[in-house]
């Protein structure tokens, strides 16, 4: 066995009853926006899964939360497609932190499909 562990010893996925939980709600949309973007055919799930890997490789021992390292695969993702410039991204980054959207208490499950 090598000394390297795995990526769901480094950072599991945060689990709730057997399903993906998420700490605020900028998780959900980095979640959901990754799904939605591969789903149009952007990139594929393959893709994603290998640039997802690589920012939890590169991150291992920084102690990066998941959806951090989620958030950074999926601008890694868009940049790398021609989906959005650094520039755009950095723009709507600066105009959610300006106007962050309201909170919602009541949350809503809406099945999505992987794949």
């Amino acid at each position: 066995m090598s000394g390297a562990a795995s990526s769901s010893e480094v950072h599991p996925l945060p689990l709730g009853d057997g399903e993906p939980v998420f700490s605020a709600p900028w998780e959900a949309t980095a979640f959901a926006i990754a799904v939605s973007v591969a789903g149009t055919g952007a990139f594929t799930w393959s893709d994603w899964v290998r640039t997802f890997s690589a920012e939890i490789a590169a991150e291992a021992h920084n102690g990066a939360a998941y959806y951090v390292l989620w958030l950074q695969a999926l601008e890694r993702m868009l940049l790398a497609h021609g989906l959005l410039s650094a520039e755009e991204i950095e723009r709507r980054q600066r105009q959610i932190e300006d106007n962050p959207p309201p909170h919602a208490h009541a949350g809503q499950r809406i099945p999505i499909a992987i794949a």
